[in-house]
């Protein structure tokens, strides 16, 4: 039988770079498309709270889901789950649980892994696309919203200039992703922080994740291992 991952828990160090001036943690993890088949509890969330735990960080709790991607059913289940106290919320699932929570949770989301590249449909969100599997999650940085699928444009540094009235300049019938994001991030007072947050640079082949050494500098300047590039 198949192994059905669609999801790994982020690196140590970008989990301590995302935990980065956060506390009063409620860690929420998919119990289903993980591991093995044989795996019967979702493996990840035992391990991220012993990481924690490590950074000093408070856990005001934690709670497995089965499906986190089924909307109806996660709000069922957050409804009086998230303590008083808790400041931001983590998650492991896939994008879809990710965004699904950050829609419900209405505290700041912490993705805490990334999801993997699929073949086919996965989950139970049987409804339109909103994770493209990259396995660059920006989930962090946008407030849960998908710049990746929800942007027609897949834009990662900002809005691009031609939405006209909430609207996408590509189709008109279409929320601007960037306006989603932008209403998310000031409701929960993180302007400041997205301004001041690097965007990485998207990787958008194999053969460029191989080829290819990406170091962060200031502003938007990335460097490749042969050339430099400067974004506008």
């Amino acid at each position: 039988m198949e192994n059905y991952t669609k999801y790994k828990l982020k690196s140590s160090d970008e989990l301590a770079s995302v935990l980065n001036g956060k506390d009063n943690l409620f860690v929420i993890a998919c119990n289903k498309c993980f591991k093995e088949f044989e795996t019967v509890e979702e493996p990840d969330c035992d391990e991220f709270l012993k990481f924690a735990e490590e950074q000093g960080k408070t856990v005001t709790g934690s709670a497995k889901v089965d499906f986190l991607c089924n909307k109806m059913h996660t709000e069922r289940k957050l409804q009086d789950l998230i303590p008083e106290g808790t400041e931001n919320v983590v998650v492991i699932s896939c994008g879809l649980g990710i965004q699904t929570v950050a829609d419900l949770a209405g505290k700041p989301v912490v993705a805490a892994s990334n999801t993997l590249n699929y073949r086919g449909h996965h989950g139970m969100a049987l409804t339109k696309k909103s994770c493209d599997a990259c396995a660059q999650c920006y989930l962090n940085i946008t407030g849960g919203v998908c710049p990746i699928v929800d942007c027609s444009k897949s834009l990662v540094n900002g809005q691009c200039g031609g939405a006209k009235n909430g609207k996408c300049e590509v189709d008109p019938n279409k929320d601007c992703a960037w306006e989603k994001i932008y209403q998310r991030l000031a409701k929960q007072g993180r302007l400041e922080e997205f301004l001041h947050c690097i965007i990485r640079f998207r990787r958008s082949s194999p053969k460029i994740q191989k080829n290819i050494g990406f170091q962060q500098q200031s502003g938007r300047r990335v460097k490749q291992k042969q050339r430099n590039y400067y974004m506008s």
